[in-house]
């Protein structure tokens, strides 16, 4: 599925936002501060949206085991 997505990084913050073009698209966004590890963060990131896309999308927990 396609994403048009920007990052922005500073000393202690991390942002992300993007459009998902999924069936039902949708945007996200998500800022942070008092960021101690960048990678970190960019995982946190990626997890928050992997579960909007999942909520979005209709699946349910017991849909990823």
């Amino acid at each position: 599925m396609k994403v048009a997505h920007k990052t922005g990084n500073y000393v202690g913050v991390v942002h992300d936002v993007g459009i998902v073009y999924a069936e039902k698209p949708y945007i996200v966004v998500v800022m942070t501060k008092n960021v101690k590890n960048e990678q970190s963060a960019n995982k946190a990131i990626a997890n928050i949206s992997k579960i909007i896309h999942d909520y979005v999308e209709g699946k349910t927990e017991k849909d990823n085991h």
